[in-house]
């Protein structure tokens, strides 16, 4: 989120189509940032931001016993390769995965996930 004018324009763009979904994981982490943040300027643009962004969902999804399934899925499958992803990353992508969602993001070193579509809503950099 980061107050970043291009993930806003996306998100402009992207509700303009269709509905904006977000993960109460994802919540989590933004607050846990936005609360480690000192008061002053930053904090009140960011926590602005959140806010606008917030007021344009249509929902945040709960962590349920189909998520948990997905999650066990998805990690097994991803250690099976080798591979590690964080913990929170996981459970967001077993959110989109049980809503047959796209998730947007701007991580590309997410690895690979059968079955789950990614939009990057920034430019390669």
């Amino acid at each position: 989120m980061a107050g970043d004018a291009t993930f806003l324009l996306y998100l402009e763009r992207v509700g303009a189509e269709g509905l904006l979904l977000t993960s109460v994981i994802v919540e989590g982490e933004i607050r846990f940032g936005l609360s480690r943040l000192p008061a002053g300027r930053k904090k009140r643009s960011l926590s602005s931001a959140f806010a606008q962004v917030r007021a344009s969902l249509h929902d945040i999804l709960p962590v349920t016993p189909r998520t948990a399934a997905r999650y066990a899925e998805v990690k097994s499958s991803i250690w099976a390769r080798g591979r590690a992803i964080g913990e929170n990353d996981l459970w967001i992508s077993a959110t989109a995965l049980e809503h047959r969602l796209i998730l947007v993001t701007n991580d590309r070193k997410l690895p690979a996930i059968d079955e789950l579509l990614i939009d990057y809503w920034a430019a390669p950099r």
